[in-house]
């Protein structure tokens, strides 16, 4: 049975995702499941600009600055939170369900600690598009201005995350000008530009200038690329047979599907070889002991 519900609160997500945090809190409730809300041991704000942060060359610089790529301290915050409430438990072992889909089982990891981790969406078989598509149909939805954030984004992550693509930050600055000025603000307190290719000042000047999105690559699911047709004012009954973005669109996700085998037939090699390892370091124990 599910005990707790844990949600981690970075102070930095959009509106949308604290809605249904409310929303969820309230059935959790009703279902007399415990909502359990953690936060970082110090402010984000803090981290990103003002914490003294020792550097590779025995300099100090204040601030972590922006969030994301190879520099994630966000994320070590976000263990480091959840590691201290499993401490609470004076150490229990714990069940972890985690929301990772089939179609990222490279994100899974070797457990750590004492807590036993299931992913319940890879054993049903739910890939991210089935899971959105499953929150649409039983009422659940990203709305700000008008419009839904998955339409908008590829993954609804914290607004100042440095991960999002050019297509997500134009869609921002077109859709969400709230969250564009707040990102403005940022960037003129942080001298690293938001992305390699540009700060969020030179950002804005080239999607001010015309600056536009391409054709929107969808790689999770079939369903998508038809609705992506659909708003096709070139679209025909057989346009896909000579249609360069779907045929674009077929090679990229066919070498996306070979990536993503790949990657699980990494993963389920790396998984035997810890469950091996683990009877083994059993069995030595088991000797040791005598038994």
């Amino acid at each position: 049975p599910l005990d707790a519900v844990v949600f981690y609160d970075t102070g930095m997500e959009f509106q949308a995702i604290y809605d249904n945090r409310d929303k969820a809190a309230v059935l959790l409730q009703n279902q007399g499941i415990t909502f359990v809300e953690l936060h970082p041991s110090k402010p984000f704000l803090w981290d990103m600009l003002e914490r003294p942060v020792n550097t590779r060359d025995g300099s100090t610089k204040t601030g972590r600055s922006w969030c994301g790529g190879l520099c994630r301290w966000g994320t070590a915050e976000k263990r480091e939170a959840l590691n201290r409430y499993y401490k609470t438990f004076g150490g229990a072992t714990l069940v972890e369900y985690v929301g990772i889909a089939a179609d990222e089982r490279q994100r899974i990891h070797r457990d750590r600690g004492k807590s036993v981790k299931l992913y319940p969406l890879v054993e049903w078989n739910m890939t991210e598009a089935k899971c959105l598509q499953y929150c649409y149909d039983n009422g659940w939805h990203w709305q700000e201005n008008g419009v839904d954030l998955y339409d908008l984004l590829d993954r609804v992550s914290c607004w100042c995350c440095r991960n999002k693509n050019k297509r997500e930050l134009y869609n921002i600055w077109h859709q969400m000008p709230d969250y564009w000025q707040q990102l403005k603000a940022l960037q003129s307190k942080i001298a690293q530009p938001f992305k390699d290719y540009g700060s969020i000042f030179e950002l804005e000047k080239e999607f001010a200038a015309g600056w536009q999105p391409g054709y929107r690559t969808i790689k999770q699911d079939h369903r998508q690329m038809e609705m992506a047709c659909k708003d096709c004012p070139k679209r025909t009954i057989t346009c896909h047979i000579t249609c360069s973005d779907y045929a674009a669109y077929k090679a990229e996700r066919e070498a996306f599907l070979q990536y993503k085998r790949q990657e699980n037939i990494k993963t389920d090699i790396d998984v035997r070889r810890s469950i091996r390892k683990q009877e083994n370091g059993r069995s030595i124990e088991r000797r040791r002991r005598g038994y």
